[in-house]
């Protein structure tokens, strides 16, 4: 009858093995690996919560020590905007020229309207305007008074609003052929919470005293813009 065969125990083999086995297993994350992982969700998060609002710009007095016309405000304006917090400007239109409302004894305005994606909310980007319509020289004399810079906040997403200082949708927004004519431009297949699609709004109202500015140095303004 055949000796029994016994199987020897190898120490440094079996180590090995085993050793191979842990490679295999994923390890605790580094704090390297955390960092970026948390980096990476806080940038979705933070692109999850952006909501997309439109501004109306206008102006037809330049600055104080006037160097600067309204198509420079305005140019300044859209400029500034990209620089809000927590915010960013998408897009705007072209620069278009208005007759005064309501006052007629002033010069004519130039309008624009920007596209920006932030995370301010409705109350918070509304005092962000107000402070950059000061800085540049905003003063309240009289109802539709000749102003340097007027900021109205359009739409913030499709959010409809009723407090104390601030109505979204803005509430003349499509009664006004310098808001609809460029928003139409940047934002065709909007809709206006209230009112319907901005298509079916803007031809129903006279734009024949509404005129694109063309010139070259308007064209230069917004390439610088853009």
């Amino acid at each position: 009858m055949p000796p029994a065969t016994t199987c020897c125990y190898r120490p440094a083999a079996n180590a090995a093995h085993a050793a191979a086995e842990n490679a295999a297993l994923p390890g605790p994350p580094t704090a390297r690996t955390l960092a970026v992982n948390n980096a990476a969700a806080e940038a979705a998060e933070a692109a999850s919560a952006r909501v997309t609002a439109y501004i109306a710009l206008g102006s037809n007095l330049g600055d104080a020590s006037g160097d600067d016309g309204p198509i420079q405000q305005i140019k300044r304006a859209l400029l500034e905007l990209h620089s809000l917090p927590k915010t960013q400007r998408v897009r705007h239109s072209s620069l278009y020229q208005s007759p005064p409302a309501g006052h007629a004894d002033q010069p004519d305005y130039i309008n624009a309207v920007a596209e920006i994606r932030t995370q301010l909310t409705p109350g918070e980007l509304l005092q962000e305007l107000l402070k950059l319509e000061i800085r540049f020289g905003r003063r309240r004399l009289f109802r539709n008074a000749p102003r340097t810079l007027d900021l109205d906040l359009l739409l913030y997403d499709a959010l409809v609003l009723h407090e104390p200082g601030l109505t979204l949708p803005h509430p003349r927004m499509h009664t006004r052929p310098f808001v609809l004519v460029p928003l139409l431009e940047i934002a065709p297949t909007i809709e206006i919470p209230g009112h319907g699609p901005i298509r079916t709004l803007q031809p129903a109202h006279d734009q024949s005293h509404l005129r694109p500015v063309k010139h070259q140095a308007a064209s230069a303004l917004l390439e610088g813009a853009a």
